[in-house]
């Protein structure tokens, strides 16, 4: 596959790799832009100018978006909220995932321990969350849907200490029984990737 961005750069040049299904593969790297393009090549924004991504046999560009969504979700360096609740924000544009799978996917990477401090737990809104608390909750979103693939944009870049190791714990939590791929910068979680 190959690829280059509308600023003219060459972000990949005839690259091949197969992931196999269930591990976490890391890449790893310096430059913001690249990250964002391979990001969104993976989750389906940009196309590359030649070649594919397939999960199994299947072109990702062949399918209808919320096929797409289904298989792929990912988790951007800086994830968006909505004005709303932590529900809201993780059912978030999901008409299939309701309150239980929302609890779920809290539980599964342990954000719910941060939830039930506060007052109105998920009905709590989003807003006033920390950098680790926002990303756990994008993650939590990513998972509600049940993907078949994960992709994480710099994970525990300008966390503190103490959020990045709960972020790890998360993404350990996460990548269990899928296939997960993780962009950053940083060589200590690269270390926890099986390639």
């Amino acid at each position: 596959m190959s690829y280059t961005d509308e600023d003219g750069n060459r972000v990949l040049d005839n690259a091949h790799r197969l992931l196999i299904a269930g591990s976490t593969t890391c890449l790893v790297g310096s430059a913001d832009r690249d990250q964002a393009a391979i990001t969104g090549l993976l989750l389906g924004l940009h196309q590359p100018q030649e070649g594919s991504i397939a999960i199994g046999d299947r072109d990702l560009r062949s399918l209808p978006l919320l096929d797409r969504r289904t298989l792929v979700a990912g988790v951007l360096q800086d994830p968006w909220l909505i004005d709303g609740t932590i529900a809201d924000n993780i059912a978030f544009d999901r008409p299939d995932v309701d309150g239980a799978a929302v609890e779920a996917a809290c539980r599964q990477i342990g954000s719910d321990r941060f939830i039930d401090r506060f007052p109105d737990r998920y009905q709590q809104p989003a807003r006033g969350l920390s950098p680790g608390q926002r990303r756990c909750l994008a993650l939590a979103r990513a998972l509600a849907g049940d993907p078949a693939v994960l992709v994480l944009e710099d994970p525990t870049a300008d966390l503190d200490p103490d959020e990045e190791r709960e972020m790890i714990r998360a993404i350990d939590a996460a990548a269990q029984n899928r296939t997960t791929i993780v962009l950053t910068r940083r060589l200590s979680l690269a270390r926890r990737a099986d390639t």
